[in-house]
């Protein structure tokens, strides 16, 4: 997922000399007015200078309507908070009925703190009011909770469950049921690392090996850490020592995610494993900081178990060098146009006269480009599925071409590929979860203050796709 936002803020001082300019010229304008220009039209006028949509150039405009979606409506709802809620999932290593006590001790009234039931339970999604303050709690500072849009975690929710499936699996076996069979599951797109997380966390009493990719090194700097907090830092992760680690590990690559895997070259990117932290950390003692020794001794270890899921020697056969995975997520980088909240707040300066623009989907060059690099996403992801394996395909954009157009490629392209019809029943009364276009597909529409009750976040499409064992 894209961390691209729809266009640049505007510096501070340029904001506040603006408004200043704004407000004197607003001033002289009511100053000027006579009888023959009637004051209601004056106000008239401001109001239309004050409609969000007014900041938002006419192809964006067109792009949501063509999709569904007021904008307009949108952005005048929840003038305060552009959501109703914020969404913590809490952190299964430590007791939840603690977490939730310490949580209701941090709310100024208990009752604001709601679980989410139509994602499951077992996920350990909760709403809070959007006024909370997650980096100042404590919770979030011991690593008792995660700050996750709940719609985000319904593509693990899918990917590693079939109780959203609408039919009996129609892949050829249930996965990992043995306990001595590894589960092996691939986060495509894995920065900033929270569904990362979300799929570790399911799979912690299990036997399984979560590999996560991506291609910039800064965003993975911030998932090494992300990944490090719930983890392996004894302090914050909820793990009592580094035996609890062994059943399940994560290891994260640096690496293009559309030709991971096809290379020998592609292990040597390696740049964490859970297994090595945790014995990092316990052969280094008190000592926080790695000195040189110890990284050292790091990267000695990575690249041990970097040869470890490769094959020894390269085929000419064109498959992955590395060993298949039974599950792979392709949350793939998108034009981000259904975080709706995020645009809003760029609006919220009112002295800012900017037109908020996202040329990845209003120019045709971007768009087509983006498409492409979406495509060899999903083309990689399935390439690197085991048969009857389960891909999910994911985006945080409501654009069909990004989406179902994507999805259908891939199902006419590979014979193999199946999809598999998803959806919530929880849901199915809410207008901001809908099916795509693509029957089996699902959409969520962003919530600002539409639905209070219903406990929906931001914008979100998901597609569940099979991979037959026999061709």
């Amino acid at each position: 997922m894209s961390y691209s936002q729809v266009g640049t803020p505007i510096g501070v001082d340029y904001n506040v000399a603006m408004s200043k300019v704004d407000d004197v010229f607003l001033h002289s304008q009511q100053m000027m007015s006579t009888s023959s220009a009637p004051k209601s039209n004056l106000k008239d006028e401001q109001h239309e200078l004050d409609k969000p949509s007014n900041r938002i150039s006419q192809e964006l405009q067109n792009f949501y309507s063509d999709h569904g979606v007021n904008v307009e409506s949108l952005l005048l709802a929840q003038k305060t908070d552009p959501m109703p809620h914020r969404f913590v999932r809490l952190n299964p290593r430590y007791s939840q009925s603690e977490t939730l006590t310490m949580l209701k001790e941090e709310l100024s009234d208990q009752k604001d703190l709601l679980p989410v039931a139509w994602i499951g339970s077992k996920w350990g999604f909760h709403a809070l009011p959007a006024s909370f303050a997650l980096a100042t709690s404590k919770c979030f500072k011991t690593g008792r909770i995660y700050g996750m849009d709940v719609s985000s975690g319904a593509g693990p929710a899918v990917l590693l469950s079939t109780i959203h499936d609408k039919v009996e699996s129609v892949h050829d076996e249930p996965i990992g049921d043995n306990s001595s069979d590894e589960i092996r599951v691939l986060d495509l797109c894995c920065c900033p690392g929270l569904k990362l997380c979300a799929l570790a966390d399911f799979l912690q009493e299990k036997h399984a090996t979560i590999v996560g990719v991506d291609v910039s090194e800064s965003r993975m700097a911030l998932c090494k850490k992300i990944v490090t907090k719930y983890h392996v830092d004894a302090e914050t992760s909820g793990t009592v020592k580094p035996a609890d680690g062994e059943k399940m590990r994560i290891q994260l690559y640096c690496q293009d995610g559309t030709t991971f895997g096809m290379s020998q070259s592609d292990r040597n990117t390696l740049v964490f494993d859970s297994r090595s932290a945790l014995e990092e950390i316990s052969a280094r003692g008190k000592r926080k900081r790695m000195n040189k020794s110890a990284r050292a001794r790091e990267r000695k270890r990575l690249r041990l178990l970097g040869s470890a899921d490769w094959k020894p020697v390269i085929g000419e056969d064109n498959l992955p060098s590395i060993k298949p995975f039974d599950f792979v997520l392709v949350d793939a980088e998108c034009s981000t146009d259904s975080s709706i909240k995020h645009l809003k707040e760029r609006l919220k300066d009112t002295g800012s006269q900017r037109e908020e623009e996202n040329t990845m989907l209003t120019n045709q060059a971007q768009l087509t480009d983006l498409v492409d690099l979406q495509k060899r996403l999903i083309e990689s992801g399935y390439r690197l599925l085991k048969p009857g394996g389960v891909l999910v395909y994911s985006t945080c954009s409501l654009s069909h071409d990004q989406n179902e157009n994507v999805v259908d490629w891939l199902l006419k392209k590979e014979p193999g590929a199946v999809l598999i019809p998803v959806h919530f029943p929880e849901a199915r009364s809410s207008k901001l979860v809908a099916e795509g276009q693509l029957e089996g597909t699902v959409r969520f529409y962003p919530n600002l203050g539409q639905e209070s009750i219903g406990l929906y976040g931001d914008g979100f499409f998901l597609a569940k796709i099979g991979k037959k064992s026999i061709v």
